[in-house]
């Protein structure tokens, strides 16, 4: 049946990009490495394990077919030669989402897109640690062709791939994978009118959970989803979640305890940052982290497990237009910690001339690692002309539990935005986007790894 259903599904996009790495020089302790390029395609990602595993997946285009491959290296050592995990096929692949957990399990999510456009499937794909790739299985029904695609790997290697379609018809989908099982069939977990990109997250013992938003204008609200036993059911959201939500992050810790934060605009315009944890069944209190005079303030939001809960970070206006803060803060045992300024910096005034009164949010993208001591990765815009030009910065847990002073990555300033980084006990890896031609708008994927 699956199989009937992706071979009506027809099309071919052509657009070209690089998916390129970085080798390590171990011999050079302290210093970020040098470029080494591993494919090519229209649209590509990648995600890092817990044991420094880099993996990258793209879409690799050739004379109108299209197929899915991936590649990956571990630490000090070359790129794997790129291994099929869909056999090129005359549909368009869209959304490549990777995913990478704790133990070294990786999955691949992607969208295909009919020829016509506006029809689409959600395949998703599995790596044992140590394993080869699984063949790939459709994880919704055919729907909507565009939309957001979440993709989650718990520290078991459950998987959990969350999907809300654009259409006239609004639907959020899920499909999760238990450790050592299969793919569970495709779910309809809601219906309705999706406003914000999924999160999702995967517990130990089978248990999987979607946060998003939900309604229009002031009347969004945060929505919780939980799967059981017996299915996906709606679940409460956290006291103050509602009216006004604007953005939402999930995670499970790593403790397995899900905590999701969101932002929610307030009465005359102004906005906070609040976060809880799911603990016995219920969720604590809703703990404000942040709070801002715009509707704006708050740029991306970040949420990944940390020993004994999480690790979020969010950028955020310090003052509007021209200047930049990252902040985080751990939720542990439930509770969350007083909020860390990790790094503060100008920004190219974007208004540019323009008579514009409000500025859109901050234009820093953040990644958090899922390891023992979290690493925070983050772009800080340099140049706007001609075209968006930051450096990547990262900064390690510190033994005083705080945050260590911000380290560029990158060589000099790239047009592109940060995607994924880890940490093992003695090296940090780093990975992001780039344009290969601001003329054709083609990315390419680079990461880079720093020993010490």
């Amino acid at each position: 049946m699956r199989t009937a259903v992706v071979a009506g599904i027809v099309a071919a996009l052509a657009l070209s990009a690089v998916v390129a790495v970085w080798a390590t020089r171990g011999d050079d302790a302290g210093a970020w490495s040098a470029p080494q390029a591993t494919g090519q395609g229209p649209d590509a990602d990648a995600a890092v394990a817990g044991d420094g595993t880099a993996v990258a997946a793209w879409a690799d285009e050739d004379r109108g077919a299209t197929a899915v491959v991936a590649a990956e290296r571990r630490p000090g050592g070359a790129w794997s030669t790129p291994r099929t995990i869909l056999p090129a096929q005359r549909w368009t692949v869209r959304n490549v989402s990777v995913a990478a957990g704790a133990g070294g399990d990786v999955a691949v999510a992607f969208r295909l897109i009919g020829r016509r456009g506006g029809r689409g499937i959600v395949m998703g794909a599995y790596r044992p640690a140590g394993g080869g790739w699984e063949t790939p299985q459709a994880l919704t029904r055919v729907g909507a062709g565009y939309g957001d695609l979440a993709t989650t790997v718990g520290t078991d290697g459950g998987v959990a791939v969350a999907t809300a379609a654009v259409g006239t018809r609004t639907h959020l989908d899920a499909s999760v994978r238990d450790p050592g099982d299969s793919w569970t069939d495709p779910a309809e977990v809601a219906r309705g009118l999706i406003v914000a990109r999924p999160g999702v997250a995967v517990a130990p013992g089978g248990r999987a959970y979607v946060a998003t938003v939900e309604g229009f204008g002031r009347s969004t609200r945060l929505a919780v989803y939980v799967r059981g036993s017996g299915g996906w059911r709606a679940a409460p959201a956290p006291a103050g979640a509602a009216d006004g939500v604007g953005a939402v992050a999930l995670a499970a810790g790593g403790d397995g305890t899900p905590v999701v934060a969101w932002t929610r605009r307030g009465r005359g315009g102004a906005t906070t940052l609040a976060a809880s944890a799911l603990r016995s069944g219920a969720w604590g209190p809703s703990q404000v982290l942040d709070r801002g005079a715009l509707a704006t303030t708050f740029g991306d939001l970040a949420v990944a497990p940390a020993p004994r809960g999480a690790a979020i970070a969010w950028a955020r206006w310090q003052r509007e237009w021209t200047r930049v803060a990252v902040r985080a803060a751990f939720v542990r045992d439930g509770r969350a910690a007083a909020p860390a300024v990790v790094d503060l910096f100008d920004v190219p005034d974007l208004r540019a001339g323009a008579q514009v009164s409000t500025p859109g949010p901050p234009p820093t993208r953040i990644s958090v690692s899922q390891s023992e001591s979290p690493v925070l990765l983050w772009d800080r815009l340099v140049g706007r002309a001609p075209a968006f030009a930051g450096r990547l910065h990262v900064s390690r847990t510190a033994a005083s539990g705080g945050w260590t002073p911000p380290e560029a990555v990158d060589a000099a300033p790239i047009d592109g935005w940060p995607l994924a980084v880890g940490a093992t006990r003695d090296r940090v890896v780093a990975s992001w986007t780039e344009y290969v031609s601001p003329a054709t708008g083609g990315i390419r994927v680079v990461a880079a790894e720093r020993i010490g």
